[in-house]
């Protein structure tokens, strides 16, 4: 949730996909990290006190959720940019061949 709001309020690229990038991509590294830390097995106050199947050495995954949120809502916004960017050049070009004709009326 803070990459969604610091992006929105003070980056001018951010687009939609970076939105959603951000959001989906940082709740699923937090409940990825959650299931294999210390508050769901291996520690007497988790929720599965006898097994022990802690990949993630912390209880909080913020340290990781978070900074991956920010990796993925600026990599979801550069590749919107680029798809529009490849978009735009596309229609440019088709715009270009047809461009005599349309002016012909043809």
């Amino acid at each position: 949730m803070a990459p969604a709001l610091t992006y929105s309020l003070f980056w001018r690229g951010f687009t939609r996909t970076g939105l959603l990038a951000t959001l989906y991509g940082g709740a699923a590294c937090a409940l990825v990290l959650m299931v294999f830390s210390k508050a769901v097995s291996g520690t007497p106050s988790a929720v599965f006190p006898d097994a022990d199947f802690t990949l993630f050495p912390m209880q909080s995954t913020g340290l990781i959720s978070i900074p991956f949120g920010y990796l993925a809502g600026w990599l979801g916004s550069r590749l919107d940019h680029w798809r529009r960017a490849a978009d735009s050049l596309e229609n440019r070009r088709l715009y270009e061949e047809s461009e005599a004709r349309l002016l012909a009326a043809e």
